[in-house]
């Protein structure tokens, strides 16, 4: 049935109070020092008419002009500073407008100014004016009436589209500039809720005065309801929870209340005519609660606002009482619990209103002499339509410039035009290009290449489809919440909020498709060119001149010049070149076998690094070494020696099976890459820095079978993580951002006592390298000493043998010594590239000399050791051939037979000598 007109308490926002300026003065003298004192005069009625208005805005006539003539005042005002703004620059700055200052106080908080030179300032405080304007004009309509009922409707829509210009168009840069809390983001949002909730306050006194259908009431109010609830949650958050007046919060609370009780109790009685009684008696019991908790903190509420509580109240008990009766007496129906009911729908019937057009300065005509409108639209139309002509003439040339070069790639051109001329020699180009191939490692350093493209091709799938996971879980959860909420879980839809995502999502996975079939089609021309390729691999290793030890040892050098004399202004520029050429060796053959070099590079970029304090990111360096199918499959040639990788510069191809040389990259990388990360591990962006080593970390985890590597580098992860939450926790207090010269200054403190967990971390790994190496030492120096016993017997046995048993054949003897010592150092030269040979000493004498054959070329594997470790190995025998091993063996073997003789000639011998 109809309800008798009923209007509500609604609320008004009061203007923002200000404080006087002068615009005439500063602007005319801009306009005659910029411009000319003629330009000044003929702007002189505009800048008449810019005065007056902002002295109207500061002091209202005492008549009280009408809210709508303040309305189209603080319009005109607004469009007249945004025509201002980009003709007249209000700054600090000399040269600028600079006495202008803007006073305004707090429209909630009047005792809180802020005065800035700031047009921002200006137009947020103007803007705010316009919606509470807007706001007074509403509230002051007489709503009893169809006419005034829509006009304030209609000026409550439009108070909530100029708070919502306000957030979106000045509000950021106001509260960048320093201005108050009332028109910051956060007070404008909350401000345009309450607007549309009175608003659709509007429609529901309609809908009421028109005696609509219940289950329309219903939805209308639930809507007002949602709208005050999402009001409520804003001015009870930060940073408005300290703001706003009490009778305020307490007016939003128990507003929001009385319409979710309102709209249970219309939806009760749409319940009642459907005989649904027993919902009916949930929906009054849920309705009443709320009131009855919205009321115990109803303080300062205006007295007809709980006059409409009581009334709803009153209304709601007593259809809770006569339904509890039928239910009990006729229908006997078990009452559902609260939370077995669906939530009550709401239909909004208003929105902001978009104050685009009507503050559209496009139409004004101040200034317009200074800087043509005209002029401005004609230049912006001739420069795009120059911008149009170059495009399409770009595109035409690059469309041309690619048929040539197809065309001269059909006729072999230039090519052939060179061999006519007789240059019988390979073009310089050409000559390059195979150059570059052939420094590159050739086809298997091609081969290498498309392994690291298939390596990341694969890296990049995985973290696509971890992304598509994500994604599709933040879409699952928000379907959960939305159904397991209804209606209050108002966030906007995950498919909206997402799209833009899901396209980007989508182009990089069209991308990789792209890229994997480009990748499959060089692959397979390299396949079918790789006999045609091979030639490549012929040409002398033109790397082998950087590889050399003279060429890294003066790298090092070089290095230690730089890091003891970083500060030095004559030596600090050096360090850029000198990385660039570092990095260049590392990176020239991308092979297992010179994994020691790349390590010796990396460590001197480390060194540079640290001294100087740049950043250098050898990180690629190493997470390339972990790709390598040498560390990920696991080793065929046993268990083998372990390898000093510090003391060499490559390895052969039979140790790059061995376990003991995977076990040394591992350690040697994880200590590099745990040495590289301290180094930062005190910046304020670690996390950043960190981010992509730790990810190519988890997917070597992910894919390698070496439980004792999965750990190494699984500890590395965990220290990582723990300093980014280090790094991750100092730095949510800081205001500065990474480009700020206050960021040097970020944790230097705990920088100076190395409390980082990475600090730690790599001093314990220091502590078990030197571990390693001491123990490979002494297993070394114990090799050592069982050989020097064993080839001390044999040379025992073999004097004793020439000695005492053939003492008739000395000159056969000594033949033989100069035939052996011959063929010894024959041996020495023909000695192959895996080991060192050292000549074989046995039937020669005391005064013979060591060995002096030359040394193996660059071209073989035992080069790769450092110079110190070959002369150890030429002085203490480190390595015997098979030959030489089998004839001290067999002399030993005579020597411990045939001891007992010598001995007794010898006594015989010292004693017919005495």
């Amino acid at each position: 049935m109809a309800s008798p007109m009923v209007v509500n308490v609604m609320l008004a926002v009061h203007e923002k109070k200000t404080a006087a300026v002068d615009l005439y003065r500063p602007l005319r003298q801009y306009i005659a020092t910029t411009f000319s004192e003629r330009e000044a005069q003929a702007n002189e009625d505009d800048l008449q008419a810019v005065r007056q208005m902002r002295s109207d805005l500061e002091n209202p006539s005492p008549t009280a002009p009408s809210p709508e003539l303040r309305r189209d005042l603080l319009q005109h005002y607004f469009r007249a500073l945004a025509l201002i703004e980009p003709r007249f620059p209000i700054s600090p700055d000399r040269s600028h407008v600079h006495s202008f200052v803007f006073t305004w106080h707090d429209a909630f908080k009047p005792n809180k100014k802020v005065s800035l030179p700031s047009i921002h300032l200006e137009k947020a405080a103007v803007l705010f004016n316009l919606a509470a304007v807007y706001s007074q004009i509403a509230l002051s309509a007489d709503r009893s009436s169809p006419a005034g009922l829509k006009q304030a409707c209609n000026s409550f829509q439009a108070a909530a589209g100029s708070f919502a210009f306000l957030r979106d168009q000045a509000a950021a840069k106001a509260a960048a500039a320093g201005a108050t809390l009332d028109l910051s983001p956060e007070c404008t949002s909350m401000l345009e809720r309450l607007m549309l909730a009175q608003a659709q306050e509007c429609f529901f006194e309609k809908v009421i005065a028109d005696a609509k259908p219940p289950g329309l009431c219903s939805k209308v109010a639930r809507q007002v309801g949602l709208y005050y609830e999402e009001a409520y949650a804003a001015i009870t958050g930060p940073p408005l929870n300290q703001h706003f007046d009490r009778t305020w919060v307490s007016h939003v609370q128990l507003k929001a209340a009385q319409f979710y009780a309102e709209a249970c109790y219309r939806y009760s009685l749409e319940l009642h005519e459907k005989e649904e009684i027993a919902e009916e008696i949930a929906r009054l019991k849920i309705g009443l609660g709320a009131l009855t908790d919205a009321k115990k903190s109803a303080k300062g509420v205006a007295q007809p606002l709980i006059d409409a509580v009581s009334r709803l109240e009153s209304n709601m008990n007593r259809n809770l009482e006569r339904a509890t009766k039928e239910n009990d007496r006729v229908y006997l129906m078990r009452v559902p619990a609260a939370g077995s009911l669906s939530a009550l729908p709401g239909a909004s019937l208003v929105k902001s209103t978009a104050m685009g057009e009507v503050l559209d300065a496009n139409k004004e005509r101040l200034f317009s002499g200074l800087v043509p409108d005209s002029s401005t639209k004609a230049l912006s139309k001739y420069t795009e339509m120059v911008d149009d002509i170059i495009r399409t003439q770009a595109e035409k040339l690059q469309q041309g410039s690619e048929i040539t070069r197809v065309k001269l790639k059909e006729m072999d051109l230039p090519d052939s035009i060179l061999a006519l001329e007789g240059n019988i020699s390979l073009p310089m180009d050409l000559k390059e290009d195979i150059e570059a191939v052939q420094i590159s490692g050739g086809p298997s350093g091609l081969e290498a290449e498309l392994q690291q493209i298939r390596d990341l091709r694969r890296v990049n799938q995985e973290l696509l489809v971890q992304t598509e996971e994500l994604l599709q879980k933040e879409a699952n959860e928000d379907t959960q919440f939305r159904t397991q909420f209804g209606t209050r879980w108002t966030r906007p839809q995950s498919s909206t909020l997402t799209k833009n995502l899901q396209e980007r999502l989508n182009r990089f996975a069209a991308n990789l498709k792209q890229a994997s079939d480009s990748d499959t089609r060089i692959e397979r021309a390299v396949k079918d060119n790789a006999a045609l390729m091979a030639i490549l691999d012929r040409k002398p290793k033109a790397y082998q001149k950087v590889y050399d030890w003279q060429f890294i040892f003066c790298l090092e050098l070089w290095t230690g010049v730089i890091c003891a004399y970083s500060s030095e202004d004559d030596f600090r520029p050096l360090a850029y070149p000198l990385t660039q050429i570092i990095y260049g060796v590392a990176s020239l053959v991308l092979t297992a076998r010179y994994f020691p070099l790349r390590l010796r590079c990396v460590r001197m970029l480390n060194r540079i690094a640290g001294a100087t304090g740049t950043f250098v990111p050898v990180s690629s360096l190493l997470l390339g070494m972990l790709e390598m199918k040498e560390l990920k499959r696991p080793p065929t040639g046993g268990v083998g020696k372990a390898v000093n990788l510090p003391n060499v510069k490559q390895v052969d191809k039979t140790t790059l099976k061995t376990r003991g040389f995977q076990e040394a990259c591992i350690y040697s990388v994880v200590e590099e890459l745990a040495e590289h990360l301290s180094q930062w591990s005190y910046s304020v962006a670690f996390f950043e820095l960190s981010f992509i080593p730790v990810v190519q970390l988890r997917n070597f985890c992910k894919y390698t079978k070496a439980d004792r590597f999965r750990r190494e580098i699984k500890e590395l992860i965990r220290q990582v993580e723990a300093n980014c939450d280090f790094t991750n926790s100092k730095r949510i207090g800081i205001e500065f951002s990474p480009s700020d010269p206050a960021a040097a200054s970020f944790l230097k403190a705990e920088k100076e006592s190395g409390s980082s967990p990475l600090s730690k971390f790599v001093a314990n790994l220091h502590l078990k390298a030197q571990q390693r190496v001491d123990s490979m030492v002494e297993s070394r120096l114990s090799e050592m000493r069982e050989q020097d016993d064993d080839d001390g017997d044999a040379e025992e046995g073999a004097a004793v043998f020439s000695s005492s048993w053939l003492p008739e054949k000395k000159s056969k003897v000594r033949g033989e010594k100069k035939r052996s010592k011959k063929r010894s150092h024959e041996k020495e030269q023909d000695v192959g590239a895996d080991e060192d040979v050292v000549e074989d000493l046995v039937l020669s004498s005391d005064d013979d000399e060591a060995p002096v054959g030359g040394l193996p070329s660059d071209e073989e594997d035992h080069e790769s050791e450092s110079p110190s470790l070959k002369q150890e190995g030429w002085k203490r025998k480190l390595a015997t051939s098979p030959k030489q091993k089998n004839k001290k063996h067999k002399l030993a073997t005579a020597s411990s037979k045939n001891r007992s003789k010598p001995r007794i000639k010898k006594a015989a011998r010292r004693g017919a000598n005495k």
